[in-house]
């Protein structure tokens, strides 16, 4: 169990925002709680002077901001979770968290709609392709619950780039069928890396072999040609952990 403080904080201490600080105290809740530590362990980790950790033993509800403005976890907490067991995923996680505190507190908070999943992909009709996003990728996001989004779903003012790399920053996660060797593709799964978003890679089974080697080390899902009921389902069950609970 956490307990969080938030009297006063909105009057006496704002800016960054309640919900910015409420989000900084949830990261560092789960930082104990992902690593399973006992109070004892815990203070081990914490650290007496500031840092810009979110680890920092901070006595006065002033000195957060420090750390929420710096928004990370140092190099040293970090190998110690890692040590104790915290799965990668799990760390990385924590880090959105952080990071999304980090920007607000600094003033460059960046919009993100918790319901869309963005789709990379390349633009063909009447294919293969085309059927595996029709019938398949996007059915199975709609199923889970969320909205489905791709670059030409509607128009907008601006260039293409601006306006895929927006689509990608706002999405809760990012699904990118690798299976093609285009390069927009390539470019676009480069940039949704870089904003640290959750991704869903997917590619025909028969396909997967003569991904580049650097995908190819990445997990993806492999769905049969021409199966698209069987994608669907892959797709839905790969969105199960980021849909909304009742």
């Amino acid at each position: 169990m956490a307990v969080i403080t938030t009297h006063g904080w909105e009057a006496n201490y704002s800016p960054p925002s309640l919900k910015c600080y409420i989000v900084y105290q949830l990261a560092q809740a789960c930082v104990s709680f992902t690593a399973e530590l006992s109070p004892e362990m815990l203070h081990k980790l914490v650290h007496m002077e500031a840092r810009g950790c979110a680890l920092d033993m901070v006595m006065r509800k002033s000195d957060i901001r420090y750390g929420m403005r710096a928004g990370a976890l140092c190099a040293e907490c970090s190998s110690a979770l890692a040590q104790y067991g915290v799965p990668p995923n799990h760390l990385a996680a924590i880090r959105r968290m952080l990071a999304l505190v980090r920007d607000e507190a600094l003033g460059m908070s960046r919009p993100l709609d918790p319901m869309a999943v963005f789709v990379v992909m390349r633009f063909s009709s009447f294919d293969e392709n085309a059927n595996a996003y029709e019938y398949g990728v996007k059915t199975g996001i709609e199923s889970a619950g969320l909205s489905c989004r791709r670059a030409d779903d509607e128009y907008s003012a601006g260039t293409l780039l601006s306006k895929v790399t927006g689509s990608i920053e706002r999405a809760r996660v990012v699904i990118v069928k690798v299976d093609s060797p285009n390069l927009n593709v390539y470019y676009e799964l480069g940039v949704a890396q870089a904003l640290q978003k959750d991704i869903i890679l997917i590619a025909e089974q028969d396909l997967i072999n003569q991904l580049p080697t650097d995908i190819n080390n990445l997990e993806c899902i492999a769905y049969v040609k021409g199966d698209y009921r069987g994608l669907a389902s892959l797709v839905w069950s790969a969105l199960v952990p980021f849909t909304p609970r009742s």
